[in-house]
């Protein structure tokens, strides 16, 4: 039924044994008054009891149903957020904040495949100093994860001036070489 004139005012709930109005339940074509049996309240009770006790039925369900809809789901949060963006804003904001000490390990995981131990592991391996100029990292800086952009292998921690100064030579150990050459040619 589609026509909202021909639903009930109220309706009383098959589990609650309470009279609601019809706003209350969710809709269904295939009963005889175009609503669920229990309200929406109850519903969702019985679905939260239901995963409860199928975790990995409600995983395979949820994440068939995903892969199904994957672009319409992503699309669908791209555009809530786009007309949302203060409140978007203000979550992430409140997020950062109270996971302060989460956010390297996220960003490492996510850009290097490793986690924040690992790297304190490496840290404490180079004595908290860059593996080229042997400088100690600054208080408040970190050092950088120096890592081969053909192969993704990780090399070691860099502070931010060699790391720079090796991208910028493009990783090229002949050119390397020469500016070194060249740095030594001009002190003589």
């Amino acid at each position: 039924m589609s026509d909202d004139s021909r639903l009930p005012a109220e309706k009383l709930c098959g589990r609650c044994q309470e009279v609601q109005p019809a706003g209350e339940f969710h809709r269904r074509a295939r009963s005889r008054d175009g609503l669920q049996a229990f309200c929406k309240t109850c519903h969702r009770a019985s679905k939260r009891q239901w995963r409860a006790e199928n975790p990995e039925r409600d995983r395979a369900s949820s994440s068939a149903l995903y892969q199904a809809n994957r672009e319409a789901i992503l699309a669908r949060h791209a555009r809530w957020r786009q007309e949302h963006r203060e409140q978007t804003r203000e979550k992430n904001r409140e997020w950062r904040e109270k996971n302060r000490n989460r956010i390297p390990g996220y960003y490492l995981k996510h850009a290097y495949g490793i986690t924040f131990d690992e790297y304190q592991t490496m840290l404490m391996a180079q004595e908290g100093k860059c593996a080229i100029c042997r400088e100690p990292c600054k208080v408040h800086s970190r050092l950088s994860v120096d890592h081969c952009h053909e192969t993704q292998e990780i090399r070691g921690l860099l502070c931010l001036r060699c790391n720079s100064a090796i991208g910028l030579l493009n990783e090229d150990p002949s050119r390397l070489r020469a500016a070194a050459d060249y740095l030594a040619r001009s002190r003589r």
